[in-house]
């Protein structure tokens, strides 16, 4: 069997009711040599029963006991067979054209590159309707001075080469929120990425209840990922 291109890495818990969008939005992509790498974070609901039709050759389900978001994608990385990895969350979509964009960006010419991120779609719920809403398009071309600032590189845009694991390690297990901003300064500060100026990918703002930005208080995770930026 052909190796995959990419390894999409997607951490889900307690996610049955929603997660199919997310998959389905990987499934219909245009370029075919893709693994997903599903990751349970130890659900109790009916995650298996809604993943299970999809599960095949290139789409694996995993479980692991609950112990967050940056455990669950470093059990992924560690399963990865691919030489780029790319990741999207339960609750978010791909456009049909995500992976054969960041193909030809980071090998442009001949030349691999080893991260890349494009635009995205960033919907939130309308507060009397309860149905999401295209509030504005988000993302810029790199700057690493304005990503230690805040966070414009959603991790759902982001790819990077699996090499680059090596240079920076895996993700920090013990924060609580603000895991993405952390690991993609991480690469980023390694390896400058290409910017795709087009919209691949629609991200859906608090869009379940148990989104980490709904559990967990922004201040001591600021707090937190500075203290590593800047110690």
């Amino acid at each position: 069997m052909t190796p995959p291109v990419f390894s999409v890495i997607m951490p889900v818990w307690n996610r049955a009711t929603i997660v199919t969008r997310a998959i389905r939005s990987v499934m219909e992509q245009d370029f075919s040599r893709f693994e997903l790498i599903i990751v349970d974070d130890g659900s109790t609901d009916k995650l298996e029963e809604a993943v299970f039709p999809f599960l095949g050759d290139i789409v694996h389900l995993f479980h692991t006991p609950h112990r967050g978001v940056g455990a669950a994608r470093n059990y992924g990385l560690r399963m990865a067979k691919g030489e780029f990895i790319a990741y999207l969350d339960s609750d978010n979509s791909w456009h049909p054209s995500f992976l054969s964009g960041m193909y030809s960006a980071l090998t442009h010419r001949g030349r691999k590159q080893s991260a890349a991120y494009c635009r995205y779609n960033h919907y939130i719920k309308m507060p009397i309707f309860q149905i999401p809403w295209n509030r504005q398009i988000r993302g810029k071309p790199f700057c690493f001075e304005d990503l230690l600032v805040e966070n414009y590189i959603d991790i759902n845009t982001f790819v990077h080469a699996r090499d680059c694991i090596a240079m920076v390690g895996y993700w920090d297990e013990h924060l609580k929120r603000l895991v993405d901003w952390d690991y993609i300064m991480r690469i980023t500060a390694q390896y400058e990425p290409v910017f795709i100026p087009d919209v691949l990918v629609n991200y859906y703002y608090r869009a379940f209840d148990n989104s980490i930005s709904n559990r967990e208080e922004l201040d001591p995770a600021l707090a937190a990922v500075r203290k590593k930026i800047f110690s």
